[in-house]
Parts: structure tokens; C-alpha cells; sequence
């Protein structure tokens, strides 16, 4: 299965080397000992097909649940939670991606209700507006996502691509910075999110699909909550935006009348906190 394949590379980055499977990857496929999977995923995006007024990182900065998918491989895997932060301290000061998601393919430890969590910390620029380069140097991989509509400060809706040594796969995710559930989502800005992914193909209600994070923690963050021992680390700040009336008309390229009752037009994201144990065995609720 794809995403077994992508989760085992991550877990040989985070427990010691990606290199040997990197190199036993490239031995399989570059010599033809065992064919490349099919293509899992079309690529409809390129450098310019993002947002043109997102120019900048700390318009993404915050945390982001993946609340739906368009491949069914990668982007519905339960508990995606990105957080888009500065770290100060790596690489003299660069942007990254914290990123974890729950690995489906490992059961959890006898006695423990929930799963394992692994996840990944590329670095992460803005080469051209709309376009989040991620570049995971520990896999040696570099996948451009792209903003595709951004109609309200917390919800995103994003196309992306990616390569590795056994395949070619694309996808597409909606992020909320406000809850994890999709349901949460007002009306209207599906509806932006429905129009706008139609310029691209695809069809919002055949071909995506609504993630399961009912049971995932509310903030996976949340030491208390986890039990884990971690201390913050204080490179990793937030920038706090400006508190500005945001309307569709400046977020989006597209105007749809917004009901601003429903969502607050602005927010202040919470402090990001880093829990230096990536892979861990964690209780869900």
C-alpha cells in the first residue's frame, strides 16, 4: 500500500537513517528488480496555480487538521495535525512544517486504546505565491502544496504533489485552524472550496472525502492531555498577524457573500508548542 511504503520510510528517518532505505528503494526500482507502483494521483497544479495574494508564510502560520482528502491513501489517514511555525534555531532561522498524522499500519501497545503517532519536520518556503514548498530533507523529498483557495483566515484548501522511489502520487486536503471536525465547517466556505476545486477538475463531493478524526485529541499538543514528558522548545515562536476584518473578496480570488455571523473574520493563533517526542505511543481519546 502506498501510504504503508510512505510511513515506513518516515519511521526509518525518525529512528535512525533514512539512507538504507533510501538506497534499498533506489536498488529495487532504479534496476528494475521490482516494478514502480502506478501513478497514484494526478498532478494538476504547477507554480503558478496558487493564490496570488499569499505571498508569505505568515499567512499559513498556525495549526492545521487535515478535516478532508482527495487521495484516499495519504490525505484521510487519521489525526493529520500540521503546524506551520518558525524555528529559530534550524538552519539559522527557517520555516518548517511540523507535521504528524497516526499510523494506521502499526497496532497500538497491548493494553493501550488509540495508535501510534509518527510524523515529520520538513522545512517548508514560499517560492511563489500560493505554493508551500515542502522539502523533507531527511527523506530526500520535495513536494510542492499548493493553495488553491484561502476564503477565510482558518480554513485552507490546498492541491499537492510529490515523488519517491517507488511512485508518483498527488492529492488534495482541506485544513482548519479551528477544529478538527469537517462538519464544523460553515456552509459557505464549502461552497467556495466546491466551486473553486472545479477549475482543477476535480468533483468536491465525488472526489473527496470527509477524514474520521472523531476520536483524535482536540489539541495534540496538550502535554496534560498526553501525559509525555516534553519541554517547549522556545526557538519555535509564533508571529502574531494582524487583527484586520478579513472578507472574502482579500482572502479569496473569488467573492462569495459570507455569512459573518457564523465565523469570526479573524484570529489570533494560540502559542505553538513542540513536544520534542515525535514518535511516540500515545493514548487517543
Amino acid at each position: 500500500a502506498p501510504a504503508c511504503f510512505l510511513n515506513c520510510q518516515v519511521q526509518a528517518a525518525m529512528n535512525s537513517s533514512v539512507d538504507p532505505f533510501v538506497d534499498l528503494s533506489e536498488c529495487m526500482f532504479g534496476n528494475n528488480c521490482s516494478q514502480r507502483g502506478a501513478v497514484d494521483g494526478i498532478c494538476r497544479v504547477d507554480d503558478s496555480s496558487g493564490q496570488q495574494n499569499i505571498t508569505s508564510m505568515e499567512q499559513v502560520e498556525g495549526k492545521w487538521w487535515v478535516t478532508r482528502g482527495v487521495n484516499k491513501n495519504y490525505d484521510n489517514m487519521p489525526c493529520q495535525y500540521n503546524r506551520y511555525m518558525y524555528d529559530a534555531h534550524r538552519a539559522g532561522g527557517t520555516w518548517v512544517n511540523y507535521v504528524t498524522w497516526l499510523d494506521e499500519f502499526q497496532a497500538p501497545q497491548p493494553g493501550q486504546e488509540g495508535g501510534v503517532i509518527i510524523g515529520s519536520t520538513p522545512t517548508v518556503s514560499m517560492p511563489h505565491p500560493g505554493v508551500v514548498m515542502h522539502n523533507y530533507e531527511e527523506l530526500g523529498q520535495m513536494e510542492p502544496w499548493v493553495i488553491i483557495s484561502k476564503p477565510h483566515p482558518d480554513y485552507l484548501l490546498m492541491l499537492w504533489c510529490g515523488e519517491n522511489a517507488a511512485l508518483e502520487y498527488a492529492g488534495g486536503i482541506v485544513l482548519s485552524r479551528k477544529s478538527k471536525e469537517y462538519e464544523d465547517m460553515p456552509a459557505w466556505i464549502e461552497e467556495v472550496f466546491r466551486q473553486r476545486i472545479q477549475d482543477f477538475g476535480l468533483d468536491y463531493d465525488k472526489d473527496t472525502r470527509v477524514t474520521n478524526n472523531s476520536w483524535c485529541r482536540p489539541d495534540p499538543d496538550d502535554l496534560t492531555t498526553h501525559e509525555l514528558e516534553a519541554s517547549p522548545d522556545e526557538n519555535l515562536t509564533t508571529h502574531q498577524p494582524e487583527t484586520s476584518q478579513v472578507t472574502v473578496a482579500e482572502e479569496d480570488h473569488r467573492t462569495y457573500p459570507p455569512d459573518i455571523s457564523q465565523v469570526a473574520a479573524s484570529a489570533a493563533p494560540e502559542q505553538l508548542t513542540l513536544i520534542t517526542l515525535i514518535s511516540t505511543t500515545v493514548l487517543l481519546a
